[in-house]
């Protein structure tokens, strides 16, 4: 898996997820140094959301560790990380504050499954207040 496959699979799910009103973008695709890959806006909140593949660490630029973290401070930013670490495989959120310069990191929470987009939906939907509205937005 790579993290574009990781990615798209994830953002396939939260359209469905998610109210229709609210705009999910991808900047990755975009020439935008150091901005997170995904925002999400719904219910008066943008989040921010930057997807690592780390094996076991993430690995990424200093201009995206001191974006991630300066929009952290301003409104809401994470990591969301699907990490391979031995024979353990981690899906996972993670506060850019958390995140070391050398790349290791420690979640804020976490699922033992490998590629666990429904957990890092689940998370999402509670971020923006929607648990279980998706359905029916």
């Amino acid at each position: 898996m790579t993290e574009h496959t990781l990615l798209a699979a994830l953002l396939k799910l939260l359209r469905v997820r998610l109210p229709k009103s609210f705009v999910i973008r991808k900047h990755a695709d975009y020439a935008s140094a150091g901005c997170p890959d995904v925002s999400i806006t719904g219910n008066g909140l943008t989040s921010w959301w930057e997807a690592k593949h780390a094996k076991p660490r993430i690995i990424g630029t200093e201009l995206q560790l001191v974006e991630a973290k300066r929009l952290e401070i301003a409104g809401y930013c994470r990591y969301i990380v699907y990490q391979e670490s031995g024979f353990y495989r981690y899906s996972g959120i993670v506060r850019p504050s958390n995140v070391g310069a050398n790349g290791y990191f420690q979640y804020e929470q976490a699922s033992q499954k490998e590629a666990d987009h429904a957990f890092i939906c689940n998370f999402i939907e509670t971020v923006h207040g929607t648990s279980g509205l998706g359905q029916i937005l």
